[in-house]
């Protein structure tokens, strides 16, 4: 993050500031389609080495023996490992090869240049993409479209309007465009990225087409739609693209999912171009770069050629225009708030030489050599596009002694060439002097724009406008980095370590719930997401959530289908993961019987006895002395011997409470049977984040063990064998001893079998209290324990907090004693911390996955029977509109006179399917949380501090990509507060009744 602050046009500066988060470069993600095309891969694979030519590919990393080198395409920061790694390894010239197609990186400007300009005859195509250009579409466009005769005419039409000459021309509308911007800045500094964005997008649709923007504006909305189906297209790995023959499998059929998002591409493919040219072909408008290029056409004599050139080339102004200068800006900023010494150099040449009176022009730029030296460091440090836009061969090609197949994508890594050494020394140190010096470093504009017959048209406007852009916004604002980014820098070594790129880095939780957001604002807040073989339905708002889960929660409560977890473990009665028919309604009513709200508040002094013996456990596990603690282990902790400590008694002791209600068992240290059903929770658990391919083919399940390939059968026979003991060591004993009369501990299994007739209880009723009782511990032990893990981890990184809720609890219960649920009512603070605490990190992410039972209707929309649909509870809790300033920790929000919403609404499910043990579960964390803060101090270590700076606008970075959400290894320390918390530790050893 960084500070921006508007320069008081006095000496001093601006008080106020706001934070602001280093840009990001995005990356795709790799989609397997279907299982079919192993068999096509490996015909094409054996058909491409038989009739490979005599002379060698270049060199490259070994790959997959079918799939080729997919993992190393897929690689994030391809440029950068291409330029260290494989370059030390490989030479400037590399080749990544898959199942159809090769790829080139060229690492030096020597080699581009001989390959991209020498012979551009040759190497000016583009290679295909059968889903982006034929699918979707994109094959007209300027980018994509084959070098070919429209091609080149296409180019022409642009450099009539674009051309030096002519770029000079809008140097009124660039200044118009920058006050616009710089005021709205000034206004709102935290929102920055948005005003980049909406400044690069008035210049473009006023230049394009004559348009000036407004709020919403539906023509801007139109066009940045259509760029997010074609980057999303070009980023992410379609099959389709390996297997063209793919282009004719029908949308209905399993996996033809990519072909409904192709229709859907294609769409807006054409309202991309066809909306805004449209509508201001028809209108009185301001002379642009549309009505300079009809009149010169014939206007409305233009033929339907020129008509459909000229809409193209006004369309590839956006699609080429905004995304650069937005990643431009922000690379900018970035740079100059961690490097104030230089934008203090860049303001003062300002000030000496056009004074404090007005903004900078496009004319100054010759009298301002500092402030496009910082411009074109900025560029060279973090390059737009880290890897340039493959070129293609239109024939095989001898290069250097290599042979480059035809077809094949030639990538010129900008990231190496502006890092070499040779041509830029200290390449990772931010320079602008480089470019002042005698004999002047190359400028990095002349790489980032492209090569041979593919540089861009619109270079020399995009020149003027980063410039006038970054002269405007250095002569108006101070840039401060904030103690977030400095300690993120700090961590990779310093601003002048190699790894600074890390921090452009936008690599987010794999979770589904994160990788919508960006669809959120385009789709609504029902979104589908298309997988092979399946359809999901993702709802992102309360109201959709109402809609779908609530209102109609007949059609919407059963479970997707999981072979592998449930029916091959012997599974699929447990009351969680059932169908919602009349078993399943009676298993709820029994498990209620049990766990209502008044029946949860009967276990008060369980819950009592379970934190005293939790709080003594904490004690003898990390000594009376300050010990630091890893809820992991992590061996970077200064005392390793007790690192689990915390992590194990918050587990043990939460599985103890959960044993000892449910089946009156009372544990004993390393317990067989709590060590159990941990291991059947964890298995459980886990076992949900993994996709079997058994699921999507319920055949596969028949396979023997020994096949090739069946390792989810022996993972389901294990934990068959698991749950199997677990039943016999908790369940059995307590039925065995119903049915002989023998006396035994109350707990909720022999209450429930008391009341179905004890001895003479039907086997019905047998089965009801088995799988009730069977669900109280994996669905209460791995939900509280990550709850509790979070708690203590946000009292870790918010110690005034933490100081808040001890002075409430000393000052309503005072020193003498811990706290009891009869003083909840007297702790709305600590209450209140334990609420943010599910909104900031929700145990689960997205809630269990419901499945439609028929075809029902939302909002015109129809939900197909067996969608898979799933409450975004992240989205929920993370609403602006229902929580403000939803990535601050502020607990104070559920105190206010109309406090915001509960969470614990939306963390238990929806519908019919909201978790019946709510009440006790709510209980067990308050105790656990309240108690432990009563006699413990916990300080967070140095890296767990870093961290947590480092993540504080994405706090699922430091949660696990897996199961429950719980916090990722965090160190601390920890200790009692003092002698009194001490004493009152002393007397826990009288309330602990579990042992």
């Amino acid at each position: 993050m960084a500070c921006i602050s508007l320069r008081n046009w006095t000496n001093k500066r601006w008080p106020w500031t706001c934070y602001l988060p280093p840009p990001s470069i995005g990356m795709g993600n790799l989609e397997v389609l279907f299982a079919g095309c192993i068999g096509a891969s490996a015909v094409a694979w054996v058909l491409s080495r038989t009739f490979r030519a005599q002379l060698p590919l270049p060199p490259g990393p070994s790959g997959h023996w079918l799939w080729g080198n997919i993992a190393e395409i897929n690689t994030p920061h391809r440029p950068v490992k291409a330029a260290t790694e494989w370059k030390e390894l490989y030479g400037d010239i590399l080749c990544l090869r898959t199942v159809s197609n090769t790829t080139i990186i060229i690492n030096s400007e020597a080699l581009v240049r001989e390959l991209l300009e020498k012979r551009a005859g040759e190497t000016s195509d583009r290679p295909s993409n059968v889903f982006v250009r034929e699918l979707m579409g994109w094959n007209t466009s300027t980018v994509l479209q084959k070098h070919n005769n429209r091609h080149r005419q296409l180019r022409k039409t642009m450099a009539l309007v674009l051309q030096q000459s002519q770029a000079r021309t809008y140097s009124s509308l660039h200044s118009s465009n920058l006050l616009q911007f710089l005021r709205a800045l000034a206004k709102t500094p935290d929102d920055y990225m948005n005003h980049i964005d909406d400044s690069a997008s008035r210049f473009i649709m006023n230049l394009a087409y004559g348009h000036e923007i407004v709020e919403d504006d539906p023509l801007v909305a139109a066009v940045r739609a259509g760029q997010i189906y074609m980057e999303d297209g070009l980023a992410t790995h379609r099959w389709v693209n390996s297997f063209p023959f793919l282009r004719y499998y029908p949308a209905w059929a399993p996996g033809g999912e990519f072909q409904k998002v192709a229709r859907e591409g294609l769409r807006r493919r054409l309202e991309f171009a066809n909306v805004p040219f449209d509508t201001r072909r028809n209108e009185i408008v301001r002379p642009s770069f549309t009505s300079q290029l009809l009149e010169q056409k014939g206007g409305v004599n233009a033929s339907e050629e020129d008509v459909d050139l000229i809409k193209w080339s006004a369309a590839a102004l956006f699609g080429g225009g905004t995304a650069t200068t937005v990643s431009i800006l922000a690379t900018l900023i970035f740079c100059l708030a961690l490097h104030p010494e230089i934008t203090k150099k860049a303001q003062e040449e300002i000030d000496r030489v056009i004074g404090r009176d007005r903004l900078p022009t496009v004319q100054d730029r010759g009298s301002l050599p500092y402030v496009e030296a910082v411009l074109q460091e900025a560029m060279r440090y973090y390059p737009v596009v880290p890897l340039c836009i493959p070129h293609s061969t239109e024939q095989d090609i001898e290069f250097r002694g290599y042979r480059i197949p035809k077809g094949s994508s030639i990538e010129p890594n900008i990231w190496a060439i502006l890092h070499d050494p040779n041509t830029y020394p200290d390449p990772y140190t931010f320079q602008p002097e480089r470019y002042l010096q005698n004999h002047p470093a190359p400028d990095p504009r002349k790489y980032i724009f492209g090569f041979g017959r593919r540089v861009c048209p619109g270079i020399h406007v995009a020149y003027d406008s980063t410039f006038i852009n970054c002269a405007g916004l250095v002569s108006a604002f101070d840039f401060e980095a904030s103690a977030e980014l400095l300690a993120s820098v700090e961590v990779l070594g310093g601003r002048e370590s190699p790894e600074m790129w890390k921090l452009f880095n936008s690599s987010k939780i794999v979770a589904l719930e994160s990788h919508v957001e960006k669809y959120v604002p385009l789709y609504g807040d029902i979104i589908q997401i298309s997988e092979p073989l399946k359809t999901r339905v993702v709802l992102n708002s309360v109201d959709a959530v109402t809609e779908v889960l609530e209102k109609q929660s007949a059609l919407t409560s059963d479970r997707s289908r999981n072979v592998v977890l449930l029916e091959m473990t012997g599974m699929e009665h447990a009351i969680g993961f059932r169908n919602h028919d009349e078993q399943h309604k009676r298993l709820r009513r029994v498990l209620a019987s049990g766990l209502h709200p008044a029946a949860a508040r009967s276990y008060d002094d369980l819950h009592t006895a379970t934190t005293a013996y939790f709080l003594r456990d904490v004690l003898v596990r990390i000594g009376r002395d300050s010990l630091v603690v890893d809820n992991q282990g992590s061996k970077s902790i200064v005392d390793n011997s007790h690192a689990k400590a915390l992590s194990e008694s918050i587990q043990d002791s939460v599985g103890r409470f959960i044993l000892h209600l449910t089946f009156g068992h009372v544990s004993v240290e390393n317990d067989p049977v709590l060590r159990g059903q941990n291991r059947l929770a964890f298995l459980l658990t886990s076992g949900l984040a993994i996709h079997y391919w058994a699921n999507d083919f319920p055949i596969l399940r028949h396979i023997p063990s020994w096949f090739p390939g069946s390792g989810f059968k022996r993972h389901a026979e294990y934990m068959r064998e698991i749950r199997n003991q677990t039943v016999k060591e908790t369940f059995e004993p307590v039925l065995d001893k119903a049915l002989r009369g023998i006396a035994q501990l109350p707990s909720y299994t022999s209450n429930l079998i008391e009341l179905k007739g004890g001895r003479s209880i039907s086997e019905e009723d047998k089965y009801l209290v088995k799988w009730t009782s069977s669900a109280m511990f994996g669905a209460g032990s791995t939900t509280t324990t990550a709850l509790i893990h979070s708690f203590i981890f946000a009292m870790c990184i918010h110690p005034e907090i933490a100081s808040k809720v001890q002075a409430e609890i000393d000052s309503q219960v005072g020193r003498d004693r811990i706290p009891t649920l009869s003083d909840q009512e007297v702790l709305p603070y600590t209450d209140a911390v334990l609420k943010e605490v599910i909104r900031c990190y929700p145990v689960f992410s997205l809630g269990l996955d419901h499945c439609a039972r028929e075809d029902i209707e939302v909002r015109g929309y129809r939900i197909k029977k067996g969608t898979i649909i799933e409450g975004n509870i992240w989205a929920l809790m993370h609403d602006p509109v229902m929580y403000p300033n939803p990535y601050t920790f502020s607990p104070d929000r559920f105190l206010k006179s109309t406090p915001d919403t509960d969470p614990r609404h939306f963390l238990f499910g929806f519908g019919r399917r909201v978790c019946p043990g709510q009440h006790v579960a709510n209980n067990s964390a308050f105790m656990m949380c309240a108690t432990f803060m009563s006699v413990f101090d916990i300080v967070a270590s140095q890296e767990t501090k870093d961290k947590a700076k480092q993540s504080a606008r994405e706090p699922w970075k430091m949660m696990k990509p897996y199961g429950p959400m719980e916090p990722m290894p965090f160190g601390c320390k920890v200790k009692p507060r003092d002698d009194a918390a001490a004493a009152v530790l002393e007397t826990c050893k009288d309330i602990a009744i579990i042992a």
